[in-house]
């Protein structure tokens, strides 16, 4: 991690916060690299030498998509780790192929589970939402 990204009240410089981005942009969501790259060109633009590194909050319209393997706990008893593995793998690919076709957010893998999202647009004013 850059040396300016810790402490309290430090900052990084948007040429430094890129290339840090650039590391961790397998590991990442898009979304949040995105929001990331944005507020280093706000930053930017507005002449701040560097950053404020603190948590903060963005609220979006989206959809939310919770998906696991039902009975994956019996399914990993009855096959053997190289065909538990070739299973799971195959399974992933085929719903990240798919999450990524319709321009959703893989979110968090864990174990047998994905989170995905998909930013949606805000709905007119005054409808029910």
């Amino acid at each position: 991690m850059h040396k300016n990204m810790q402490g309290h009240g430090s900052g990084i410089s948007p040429l430094a916060i890129r290339r840090e981005l650039d590391q961790i942009s397998r590991f990442s969501p898009n979304l949040l690299i995105r929001q990331l790259l944005e507020e280093a060109v706000i930053h930017q633009k507005s002449h701040q030498e560097v950053l404020p590194c603190q948590p903060s909050l963005r609220k979006f319209h989206g959809a939310v998509l919770f998906v696991d393997i039902s009975g994956f706990t019996q399914l990993s008893q009855k096959l053997d780790v190289d065909n538990l593995r070739k299973f799971i793998n195959a399974y992933f690919k085929k719903l990240i192929d798919i999450v990524h076709k319709y321009s959703g957010e893989i979110v968090k893998f864990a174990g047998d589970a994905m989170y995905i999202i998909w930013q949606t647009p805000a709905p007119p004013t005054g409808t029910n939402s």
